[in-house]
């Protein structure tokens, strides 16, 4: 894998968007929920369903925005298509490998249902990461650990993955560091102050409590007073 600085200027990167190259979104719908005590999919924010918000966030940049999920009960936002995964009970990267089958774009871009906060920034600066290159996926390492999820990954990766499914291997981030992958320092992004925020997920109630108290995580980086 290769580390890569996140604001590399790529005029072929906003062709290949228009081309659509990264039109599709999938929002992956998986686990037991056993922390949260109920299924994570029907977590309400400001009223409306948090799997609703997200699609309503990614629909605004992606046109094809795919809900990965083996559950029958899961009420399906407006605007998005549900698939199932090829190998069910086998983990997130059962759940991306689904996606990536059903792709309607080279790159699809991948989070999970529990992952409140979406920035078009940070989207945006991944594209660019990527250009023409057609590489595995294009993830961020954010305090020294490879982010499988708010990651774009090609269609063309699905058969690895299926391999290393078939293998037994079910950790997502040992199957990154076998792939061949673009890799963005969360330091490097223009957000870099932000970065980790994105990747909070809600996995108990009381994550839930703490994120509904501060949901653009501005408490975490109030400015200095001494500034």
């Amino acid at each position: 894998m290769k580390e890569i600085p996140a604001d590399r200027k790529s005029d072929p990167a906003d062709k290949n968007v228009a081309g659509g190259l990264f039109s599709t979104a999938a929002i992956l719908v998986g686990g037991r929920s056993r922390r949260m005590g109920f299924d994570k999919f029907s977590i309400r924010i400001d009223q409306q369903k948090l799997l609703s918000r997200l699609a309503d966030q990614l629909g605004q940049m992606f046109s094809d925005v795919m809900i990965v999920a083996n559950s029958q009960e899961i009420e399906l936002p407006a605007g998005t298509s549900l698939i199932h995964d090829i190998y069910p009970g086998l983990g997130p990267m059962a759940g991306i490998h689904a996606a990536l089958v059903q792709a309607t774009s080279s790159y699809v871009y991948v989070l999970a249902c529990d992952m409140p906060r979406i920035s078009a920034d940070y989207i945006e600066q991944l594209k660019r990461a990527i250009g023409e290159q057609a590489v595995d996926f294009c993830c961020c390492r954010n305090q020294g650990v490879l982010e499988p999820f708010h990651a774009f990954y090609h269609k063309k990766t699905a058969s690895k993955i299926a391999r290393r499914l078939q293998a037994g291997d079910l950790q997502a981030r040992y199957i990154l560091g076998r792939l061949s992958g673009l890799v963005v320092s969360a330091e490097d992004f223009t957000l870099r102050d932000r970065v980790t925020d994105i990747f909070l997920n809600i996995n108990t109630p009381d994550d839930l409590a703490h994120y509904l108290a501060d949901p653009d995580g501005r408490s975490n980086h109030e400015a200095d007073p001494g500034n």
